[in-house]
């Protein structure tokens, strides 16, 4: 009489054979699936790269294209903020509200010099002076979209520098 385990055994032995083909597949089809789950995620990761410097390109073109118009608009302020009639107060007004809707902002000057903002076109020496600091608006600053289309013109009052001990000769 034959053993159970040795008719198991025959009959698995060409299973075996269809198991392992089977497992290899698979082992291939896994390796295969991460390859392109890395290829889709870098390919992701690529086309985001792409749209954020498609955006940050456009944002800049656009900038370039309406920074001389609103260069212009800001002369144009300039030149009618000093007048003292109505209806040029009220278009100026008017003027500098519709720039506002349109993203343009004033700049707000600190008391604190700030180069990326201001432009320094005169500086006063003064002995109270504790630091450097703005002493006055010459013409306002105006920012665009969060860049500054035109920094604002000020006056800087720097820390007056103690006369220098003349030396003294020995001889």
């Amino acid at each position: 009489m034959e053993n159970p385990e040795d008719i198991v055994k025959t009959e698995a032995a060409p299973d075996d054979g269809k198991l392992a083909a089977v497992e290899n597949e698979l082992h291939e089809l896994r390796s295969e699936l991460t390859a392109l789950r890395d290829l889709f995620s870098r390919r992701l990761m690529n086309d985001k790269q792409k749209a954020e410097l498609i955006q940050t390109l456009t944002a800049g073109a656009n900038f370039a294209c309406i920074e001389p118009f609103l260069y212009d608009l800001i002369l144009l302020l300039d030149r009618i903020d000093s007048s003292d009639d109505e209806l040029v107060q009220s278009v100026q007004e008017e003027l500098m509200e519709i720039l506002e809707r349109r993203g343009v902002e004033k700049i707000e000057v600190a008391s604190e010099f700030d180069p990326r903002l201001c432009k320094a076109v005169r500086v006063v020496e003064s002995e109270d002076a504790g630091a450097m600091r703005i002493g006055g608006v010459l013409r306002s600053g105006y920012t665009f979209a969060g860049r500054v289309v035109r920094p604002a013109e000020v006056v800087v009052i720097k820390p007056k520098k103690p006369d220098e001990p003349e030396e003294s000769t020995v001889q």
